[in-house]
């Protein structure tokens, strides 16, 4: 059975979607929220394969989500629900997280196929979003090039990778204190101390070098000057 979590603000929707699924002899319907907010916990209590999102929620609200289910506890596939026919809106959200995706003109037979694949491995993308994919993949590929030739010099502390990867996530300073047991000035001291050394004016250009020094590609710590000077150049607030 695949197991399926419903998220939609209007419960109406939540009520169709889970009458349609049902009857389905494949699926069974865990759980369902019409709050964002509410997912990670009832995920935490409820385990899920698949998470369906409505894109009528706030974009935000959905990449809340994507997060939500794609974090390693719960490691459970998304797919976005009622997307408009626009390239752009798709990327955006591939490429934070979700395995499928099911347009606003497609039927119940492509949701319910689209939901097969995705549990199987082997989402269906259109065409033209698989060609734009592989555009992203070569620019990124030019960009992580020019990035980490920047890189060398820059030495984060463990606990600073550590704030750099809730940062990544979109973790506010008081949600890190949380999750490390420290204190929100302590976070704010090591949010500082990276937007320093990396050379950046804000947590969002922090946020994309954490793949770059997650990589295998990029220099080893231990390799790297014991002084911690960076590459700063004094921009650095938080």
């Amino acid at each position: 059975m695949i197991r399926l979590f419903i998220v939609d603000e209007i419960q109406l929707m939540v009520d169709v979607l889970k009458s349609a699924l049902e009857d389905e002899g494949d699926f069974t319907i865990v759980g369902h929220t019409t709050s964002a907010d509410a997912v990670r916990a009832q995920l935490d209590d409820t385990p899920t394969d698949i998470v369906l999102v409505s894109a009528t929620l706030p974009q935000t609200a959905v990449l809340d989500v994507i997060h939500a289910a794609k974090e390693k506890k719960r490691d459970a596939q998304v797919v976005v629900l009622g997307l408009p026919d626009i390239q752009d809106q798709i990327l955006a959200f591939i490429e934070c997280g979700a395995d499928g995706y099911v347009l606003r003109h497609d039927s119940i037979d492509s949701l319910l196929e689209t939901i097969r694949a995705v549990h199987q491995g082997t989402p269906q993308v259109a065409d033209d979003v698989v060609a734009a994919l592989m555009k992203r993949v070569n620019e990124l590929s030019t960009f992580c090039k020019e990035v980490l030739s920047n890189l060398d010099g820059v030495n984060l502390t463990e606990r600073e990778r550590e704030v750099l990867a809730l940062v990544a996530q979109g973790h506010t300073n008081a949600a890190i204190a949380d999750e490390l047991c420290v204190e929100v000035g302590t976070v704010k001291t090591h949010v500082h101390h990276i937007l320093r050394k990396l050379n950046v004016d804000n947590r969002k250009e922090a946020a994309k070098y954490f793949p770059l020094l997650a990589s295998p590609l990029a220099v080893p710590p231990a390799t790297l000057p014991a002084n911690g000077s960076g590459a700063s150049n004094g921009r650095a607030s938080s």
